[in-house]
Order: C-alpha cells, then structure tokens, then sequence
C-alpha cells in the first residue's frame, strides 16, 4: 500500500509534556522521569505559544507528564489556554488535586482524564505504588463536584487484565462521563517491564472485546483501545467520515516535549526530533522538510499485508512507533495486528 494520507498545513492538536517529574513510578509508563524541572520551559514561553497557536487555529492542546499538576503554574496554564478558545486536555494521575485545584479546573472548562489502574488497591497500587487507590478516587470524586467534563482511563496489561470490569464499575461510581481503555505499549522506558506487563495477542483482542461490550451497557461513554487499530475496526459500526482512522502524528498532531523539543508524537523519542519550540515556529517545522519526510514513513508505503485488508483504508497501518520499536521500521509491520501477526 503505496497511498499517503492527507496531511494538514497546520496541527489541530499539541501534546504538550508539561514537564518529565512525577510524584510515581508506574510501571507501564513510557516517559523517562526527571527529579528537576531544570530545562523546561516557562510559564512565560508557554503562554506565548498558546497565543501563537490560537491565532494559527489550535483546535486541542493537551497537558501530559511526567505529571502536570506538579508544577506550580499548571491551573494558570491551562485556565490560559481555555480563556483563548482552545479545547483543553489534562492527563493526570489524580493523586494531587485538592480542593483549590479542582475548583479552579472545573471552572476553566477543561477536560480532565485521571488514570485508575486497578478496581481495588490490592491491584492498582501493584502498579501505581502504596496510598495511591483512596487518594485517586477521592480526589476523583471531588473533581467530579466541580465539573462534568471527568474521564478516567486505564492501560490495560497482564497486572490487571482480569480486572477490567472492576474497575469499569469504580469509575461508574465516581460519576465519569467517559472511560478510556488503552492496551500497553512496549516503548521506551516502559520495555524495561515488558516482561512483566506482556499481553498476547489473544489477550490484546480480548481486551477490546469485552471493553466493546462494555459500551454497549449504554451506561457512560466507553473508549476501547485503538490498538491494534485492524482489530477495533473489526469490532466498530463507526464511520469515520475524514478518512483514515489510525495514527495521527504529524497527519493532525504533533508532541512537544518539557523540553521544548518538537516530536511526531510523544510516543517519539529524540532519534526523530522535528526542531524546538524555543527556536522555531510551530507552522515551519511542521512544514519543514524533516518533518515531512518523518510523515511520509509513517504514513507512505506499508507492508504488502496491508493490501489484502478489508479494514487498512481506515487503519493507516497501526501504529508507527510500535513497528520501530519492533525493528521493522517507521513504515513497517506492527506485529500487534491480529491480520500481520497471522501472516508472518
């Protein structure tokens, strides 16, 4: 398959690593933490960029980790960028947000997503550390007082694969609008644990089918994992009226690191740095020459597997960086794929 996806002339949405510090150490988790926010970039820099990508049409801007509300400045960075019409995302473990903080996001408008890996703390804090579960839910529930816009989300891997509905039945009960289930990807730091969280591809295709008869409970929103894209496009009715549903780095969106650094996605690492924030604009690295050759691997030529399926118009390909990470290149054959994995 030889087609390239169309491309924008400017991202809708940032992934904006607010820093690389976190309060954690989860075991599935790919970013390299950091004990200083020594070479992050300031309030200052970031709000500049907000104005600047405002005027050129941001339409998302999300706020990751490391974990965000760490730093001091968070709630004014994100009441910053509603107050300039963006649609705001944060990606938080939840284990830091008291009263002031959640009073304060629920009247900015932005959307919050907290991560619960576990229906009990005899599993979430195998995963997530002691004193973790009563202090996320809790602090879940007062969030949920000051704002509608809540969603809880879940990595799904062999420490709690059992638990999926368990947990589904926590984040019913804090008040939720939505639940987002993602399976684990073996990238970057999180390949030190692969062993430890490894799912088969069984497990994998199991894991979107019982989260996809979650959904249809009809009882609050529920996201099953994207991936592998080619089996969730087996299980969905969607219609996915913009054409392709898979990968959207560098198509769409594009990930800033705490840094500074510019990134296809934050799943990247430094060995596909696009620019810096600091030094260049957001419109001419994604316009740039390196960026597009980056776009045109990941979204060019695929595996010749890919033209035999019924679904690969709306699947892209799967995902890029978990073909790198398997040693097949940025164009190459995601093993995760229930249609590749049965043709090698």
């Amino acid at each position: 398959m030889t087609s390239v996806v169309r491309r924008l002339n400017f991202p809708l949405k940032v992934e904006l690593e607010l820093t690389a510090r976190c309060n954690l150490r989860c075991q599935h988790c790919m970013v390299e933490h950091k004990n200083s926010g020594e070479g992050e970039l300031s309030g200052a820099t970031i709000k500049s960029l907000i104005d600047d990508w405002s005027e050129e049409g941001l339409l998302e801007l999300q706020f990751t980790g490391g974990e965000p509300t760490i730093r001091p400045d968070f709630v004014d960075l994100v009441e910053y960028a509603c107050e300039r019409g963006i649609k705001v995302l944060v990606s938080s473990n939840g284990t830091l947000i008291d009263e002031e903080l959640a009073e304060r996001l629920g009247k900015s408008g932005a959307y919050v997503e907290i991560s619960l890996d576990g229906g009990s703390a005899a599993v979430h804090e195998v995963i997530r550390g002691r004193n973790t579960f009563e202090n996320t839910v809790s602090n879940a529930r007062r969030l949920r007082r000051h704002t509608r816009r809540l969603m809880m989300e879940t990595v799904v891997h062999r420490i709690n694969f059992a638990d999926l509905e368990n947990i589904y039945e926590v984040v019913k009960s804090i008040g939720a609008y939505r639940y987002i289930i993602h399976n684990v990807r073996y990238i970057r730091h999180s390949l030190a644990h692969s062993d430890d969280l490894h799912l088969s591809l069984a497990q994998l295709e199991e894991i979107q089918a019982r989260a996809f008869a979650l959904r249809q409970r009809n009882e609050i929103q529920v996201q099953p994992p994207y991936l592998p894209v080619a089996g969730y496009l087996r299980h969905s009715n969607e219609s996915f009226p913009h054409g392709v549903f898979g990968c959207g780095g560098l198509r769409y969106k594009i990930g800033v690191k705490a840094d500074g650094k510019l990134l296809p996605c934050l799943l990247f690492d430094d060995d596909h740095l696009l620019g810096d924030v600091r030094r260049q604009s957001m419109r001419n690295v994604w316009n740039s020459s390196a960026a597009i050759d980056i776009y045109r691997q990941m979204h060019g030529a695929k595996p010749a597997t890919c033209d035999s399926c019924a679904v690969s118009g709306k699947c892209g390909g799967g995902c890029p960086v978990a073909a790198l990470s398997q040693g097949n290149g940025l164009g190459g054959s995601d093993l995760s794929c229930p249609v590749i994995s049965k043709s090698v």
